[in-house]
């Protein structure tokens, strides 16, 4: 499946999405079950990604986040 990070409409990575740690669940699993939580618990309105490779933004600016088919997640950084 593809991803795609644009940056104030211009795209700024185009990837393969893909499992890095065997499947969907692992990591989320994985981070419910740390002993020494550093981010804080789950909480309404979070997105949780599984999927690699690791996308990364500008300090600012718009942002789209495109995954296959899905509706884009759009965001502005300030």
């Amino acid at each position: 499946m593809a991803i795609t990070l644009s940056s104030d409409g211009a795209i700024s990575q185009r990837e393969i999405a893909k499992y890095s740690f065997g499947d969907a669940p692992s990591p989320i699993i994985a981070f419910a079950g740390m002993a020494d939580d550093h981010f804080g618990t789950f909480k309404k309105g979070m997105v949780i990604t599984t999927l690699s490779p690791l996308l990364t933004a500008p300090r600012r600016g718009r942002i789209e986040v495109n995954l296959g088919d899905f509706m884009p997640l759009s965001f502005t950084l300030r």
